[in-house]
């Protein structure tokens, strides 16, 4: 059986890879290629400010988890102050 190559054109005996280009064509070939270029696409690197965050969070120290509570408790009172008046505004024009 005959498979085309998808990238080149170039048609190829039963192959697992394209004579011309080098290229998967083989259905379980492609399949792995195009998972892992959707794996790389999907991987995020993490910011340094949510490393900061996650080792924060996580220490050993109980003064730092404190802290780590006591400014997340005032951040959320924030959004939901913050929400809330964005709400009272939009019930004017609704």
């Amino acid at each position: 059986m005959e498979r085309k190559c998808l990238n080149c054109g170039h048609w190829n005996k039963e192959e697992a890879f394209c004579s011309k280009c080098g290229a998967a064509i083989s259905p379980n070939q492609v399949k792995k290629v195009r998972s892992n270029e959707r794996a790389k696409r999907n991987k995020v690197d993490k910011s340094k400010l949510d490393e900061f965050a996650s080792k924060w969070k996580n220490t050993d120290n109980p003064f730092l988890k404190l802290t780590y509570k006591v400014a997340y408790f005032f951040w959320m009172l924030y959004i939901g102050i913050i929400s809330f008046i964005l709400w009272f505004i939009a019930l004017g024009p609704g």
